[in-house]
This record gives structure tokens, C-alpha cells and sequence, in this order.
């Protein structure tokens, strides 16, 4: 777990350490080893202390680049790449050095191209001594949080929303339309950019914000330096050889999140995501110990239990529970109690995982693995059969929907014939057709988070179903575009899906001090993933088929081969949930 913080004064300000110290405090939770923060010029920047930087001397006699000064958060993955790439240029860089201080070298020599070239989970802000510019990026796929605000006097970044309202001029009123949000969960009608609070804004994953103030009056610009792209190499259609293909990924993506961590831990559900993460880690880390953090249920002939107990006895992992409802083991209703002590919109359903981080800071283990990015890594629609009769034809359409009836998670007895005309329905109704349809049927309360007269009410309840309304129509219209199997998977995944899913877990990690890294949200994973035709995330009627092959014959069936969706959070939910 770690954090950054970042202002920057407009104007002839001096800076001082004192400047982010707010922030800092706020965010103490994120930096168990403390912070680092220095000021330069017009600009202070801090950085949580970690293992790796613990050591790392920022001392001008020891040769460092005095120009560029770096805070960051994250992880790189392409580190020789980078490094071959620095030699060929003829800078020397110590292979080394830390990833901070590699991102900094490569930022000398390519400067705000510098993010295209990187490959992790990464949030930094770099300031340039010399003129007065901060550059920011953050990770295409959204692992780390970046958040900022602008002021007529500075521009500031960091690790969480709320920290950035403790500064001078910046509210903390909330967002009216991501208060919506949270009470109405259909509603996605309004810029995902927008943070909860009204004043703060999200640095949207794949973009860089550059600002500089010579003097004058500010100048921003926000870039987007990443964009999700179709392949333009055709992907092969054999089941096995796309298999073996995703295997590699996701050994290569566990092993880069585990390196340089100590204790190795995982959270286990009992799903096959959170099972074929658990199975990457002891096929990459051998004979090491691995931590299990799951949830179990009282009563043993609960499915998940038994999967969960399933994958310790198979992996030899040390398994750390909690057993619900009686709350015997290693947290307390006391624990969930306090969780919710300190409410937030997302955080509230998460208690869970945040009961799971609890017991790994106990214990000492600072990173845990999970697998929250598998339902949107192989998402496919349930009304898949007329798409799957073009990959493959109408008899092998009909076979596969008699498969479903038995196999799929979402059409189990729903019959063939019915799913056949479902299937039809979604695949040749116009996208206006469908949405218009919907609002024909929609039953739905709008709940709003203000009291207003009974007539301002009225009117805010149907302008707020008049922008789901258009918000719905253009998803529609998007995953109707060509190619069809990547723009319909994109929507599933960006701007909302896999970022909201990464920055709920990251926030609850963050309450204790512990990092969360998912293995499924790769950024190689994500883009083979978009490119794969429907029938090889959805086949023979099982739902993430990719993930159950990986787990096939080296995991127990329970833990594999099963449809059912049986879920043990709801335990951990508050009273007023």
C-alpha cells in the first residue's frame, strides 16, 4: 500500500513540506513506514515510504537528477525494457535503482511521453525544477488512485479524494450526481472523472495531466496517452492454444505482482477467480508459504466453505478464516462494527474484503492478491446464442444452449427455446428499440439525496431519468459498433467497470495499510481478453471458460466446475444496509 500527494503553487509562492501536511495526515493509514516529502521551488511532493525506497538516498552527492524530482506510487513491470532502452540512449542508469527513481531517468530522456513506455500499476507526479511544470500519469487500467483539484492559487494531486478537501478554497460538499449513484445503483448518467466530492476531480486511467505557472496564468492540459484498441492480428480459434496462451498471462501477471514481497497472501472467495489467482501464486512461488484469507459459513455443507477448504488442502496454503454468521475467528462482529464506523458509498458493501485486510495487517502481510477483475476480464452477454451460431453454427448454437440450460450461471433452466428468442431479441434490436423498450418497463423508485418541495422533486426525478435514459442509448449504441466482441467487452470494462471495481478494494486496502494487487487486471491480460471471440470467453455453457481451463485437473471440481453464486458478504453488511 502506498500513496502520493503533490501541490503546486501558481504565482511566486515558495513551497514549503508544511504545504501537504493535511494531506498527509489524512492519508497516514496508506503509509504504515511514514512519509517522504521535500519541497522544491514552487512545488512539494511526498511519497510513502516503502521497503524498496527506505534506502533510496535522494542526496545530490550521490548523483541524483537535482532537475526532476518524483513522487510515486505503484509498480513496474518492464523494468529491462526500460532499462535497455535508457542504455541504448546513453544514459546510464543503475539497474538498481528504484522504480521511482527509473521512471524519473525515463522521463529525462522522453519526458511526457514517458507514461506510453511503462508497463504496471502506477500513480506519479513529476516535477520539473527548471520550469515550473508538474507532470502526472496514471495506469491505463486504473490500479493506483490519482485525484486533483485546481484553484485559482495551486494545483494539487493525490491518493485519495477526500485528503484534497482539507485544503485552503477546496470543498467538501459532495457531488449531487455520484450521491444519486450511490442510492440508485442503476444510474451511471454522469461523468466518471467526477470524484464524490464536488471540487475534486479523478485523473481517469490511460491519462496525464501537465500544468505549469511561468508567472502567469496556469496552463493545463489533460491527455489521454492510452486507448483500448482492437488487435489487428487475428486470434486464433483453437480452444487449447488460446488456453495455453491465457495461462502464460496470468502466471507472468501473478509473478510481477509478487515481486519483492515478503509474505505472500491471497484472498480466496471460493469462485474461480479468486480460486485461479490462488493457483497462479503456487504455480509461480513453488514450495513458498501463501497466506488464504477467506469468509466460511457455520455451517460446512455450504458450497463455498467447502471450495475454499477445498483449495487449502490443494495448494497447501495456511488458511486464515472468519466463520459467519457466529463471527468465530480471526476478526469480530466487533471489527465489522467498526468498519462501518466510518461509512462511505462504496466501502459500505465491502466489508468483507476490508475484514480480510484486517487479518493479514495482524499478521504482518502487507500485499494480498485477489481476483475482483474476473467477472468483467471474460464477460459475455447471456443472450449469446445467435452470436455463437455465426462463430460456430446453428447446430452447434442449439448443443450450446442445452449446455447453458445446465452449465451457465445466469441461464441454468431458463430453457432453450426461451433463450434462443432472448438471444434474438438482443442481437438484431436496434439499441433505441431496446432502451425504449426498458423505459416502457421501468418500475424503478428514483431516490434522491436532497429533500425537495414535492414539485422540485418531481422535476429532479425526471431529469434524472431522462440522462440515464440518453446515457443508455449511447452504451447501447457503442457496443453495437464494430468490431462487436471488443466494443461490447469495452463497455463492460471501461470507464466504470474494472476502474470503479479496482478503486473500491484499493480504498478499503487503505484503511490498513495493505496493498491489494489483482493479477486479472493486466494490462496484456485485458487487451488478449478484447480481442477473443464470444464463444472463447462463454463456452459449452460455462461463463469464464479461460479461467476454468486454467483450473482444470489442478483444482478440485468444487472449486471449478460450478455455476451457483452463492456469496457470503452479505454477513458482513451493516444494519442499515
Amino acid at each position: 500500500m502506498g500513496g502520493i500527494a503533490a501541490l503546486l503553487w501558481f504565482g511566486e509562492r515558495e513551497a514549503r513540506s508544511a504545504d501537504v501536511s493535511p494531506l498527509l495526515t489524512s492519508m497516514s493509514r496508506r503509509a504504515p513506514l511514514g512519509w517522504r516529502c521535500d519541497a522544491y521551488g514552487s512545488a512539494t511532493l511526498a511519497s510513502s515510504v516503502t521497503d524498496e525506497n527506505l534506502v533510496a538516498n535522494d542526496d545530490e552527492s550521490n548523483g541524483c537528477d537535482q532537475r526532476y524530482k518524483i513522487a510515486f506510487d505503484g509498480r513496474l513491470d518492464n523494468r529491462p525494457e526500460l532499462l535497455r532502452d535508457l542504455a541504448q540512449r546513453g544514459e546510464r542508469t543503475d539497474p538498481k535503482s528504484t522504480d521511482a527513481e527509473l521512471i524519473r531517468a525515463v522521463f529525462r530522456v522522453h519526458g511526457n511521453l514517458t507514461p506510453v513506455r511503462l508497463l504496471g500499476d502506477f500513480a506519479f507526479a513529476i516535477y520539473d525544477r527548471l520550469t515550473r511544470k508538474v507532470f502526472c500519469a496514471r495506469d491505463p487500467v486504473g490500479a493506483r488512485p490519482l485525484y486533483s483539484v485546481e484553484t485559482a492559487e495551486f494545483f494539487a494531486v493525490a491518493s485519495e479524494d477526500d485528503a484534497l478537501t482539507l485544503l485552503p478554497g477546496v470543498s467538501n460538499s459532495l457531488y449531487t450526481r455520484r450521491q444519486i449513484y450511490a442510492r440508485n445503483g442503476w444510474f451511471s448518467a454522469f461523468p466518471w472523472e467526477r470524484s464524490w466530492y464536488r471540487d475534486v476531480r479523478i485523473a481517469i486511467p490511460g491519462a496525464s495531466i501537465s500544468i505549469d505557472s511561468p508567472g502567469g496564468a496556469p496552463s493545463l492540459v489533460r491527455r489521454k496517452f492510452f486507448e483500448w484498441q482492437p488487435s489487428t492480428n487475428p486470434v486464433s480459434m483453437d480452444e487449447r492454444d488460446v488456453a495455453e496462451e491465457f495461462r502464460r498471462l496470468l502466471d507472468v501477471s501473478a509473478l510481477d505482482r509478487l515481486r519483492d514481497v515478503h509474505h505472500v497472501g491471497v484472498i480466496a472467495s471460493g469462485g474461480v477467480d479468486s480460486a485461479a489467482v490462488a493457483l497462479a501464486v503456487r504455480r509461480t512461488q513453488g514450495q513458498r508459504r501463501i497466506h488464504q484469507f477467506s469468509a466460511v459459513n457455520d455451517d460446512d455443507s455450504c458450497i463455498e466453505t467447502r471450495a475454499i477448504r477445498a483449495l487449502r488442502d490443494t495448494l497447501s496454503t495456511e488458511l486464515h478464516c472468519v466463520s459467519v454468521p457466529s463471527f468465530v475467528g480471526e476478526c469480530s462482529r466487533d471489527d465489522v462494527t467498526e468498519f462501518h464506523g466510518e461509512p462511505h458509498p462504496v466501502l459500505d458493501t465491502l466489508a468483507l474484503v476490508g475484514m480480510m485486510c484486517l487479518m493479514a495487517k495482524r499478521l504482518g502481510v502487507r500485499t494480498l492478491l485477489h481476483g475482483v477483475t474476473g467477472d468483467l476480464l471474460l464477460h459475455a452477454p447471456s443472450d449469446y446464442l445467435v452470436r455463437y451460431a455465426r462463430e460456430h453454427g446453428w447446430s452447434s448454437a442449439i448443443k450450446e444452449a442445452q449446455a447453458a440450460n445446465k452449465h451457465h450461471t445466469y441461464n441454468r433452466t431458463t430453457g432453450v427455446l426461451r433463450m434462443l428468442v432472448r438471444s434474438a431479441y438482443f442481437e438484431w434490436m436496434p439499441p433505441d428499440v431496446k432502451v425504449a423498450w426498458r423505459r416502457l418497463k421501468w418500475d424503478r423508485k428514483v431516490e434522491l439525496p436532497n429533500h425537495h418541495s414535492e414539485r422540485r422533486t418531481a422535476l429532479h426525478r425526471r431529469a434524472v431519468l431522462a440522462a440515464e435514459w440518453s446515457q443508455q442509448r449511447a452504451t447501447e449504441r457503442l457496443m453495437n459498433r464494430a468490431p462487436r466482441n471488443f466494443s461490447e467487452l469495452y463497455a463492460a470494462m471501461f470507464p466504470v467497470g474494472i476502474p470503479r471495481g479496482l478503486e473500491g478494494y484499493e480504498r478499503v486496502a487503505g484503511r490498513y495499510g495493505v496493498e491489494l494487487r489483482d493479477p486479472l487486471a493486466d494490462r496484456r491480460l485485458i487487451q488478449f481478453a478484447l480481442d477473443l471471440p464470444l464463444s472463447l470467453r462463454t463456452n459449452q455453457g460455462w461463463t469464464k471458460r479461460l479461467l476454468r481451463l486454467y483450473c482444470d485437473r489442478q483444482l478440485p471440481d468444487v472449486c471449478v466446475w460450478r455455476s451457483d453464486r452463492t456469496h457470503l458478504g452479505h454477513f458482513f453488511f451493516s444494519d442499515s444496509n
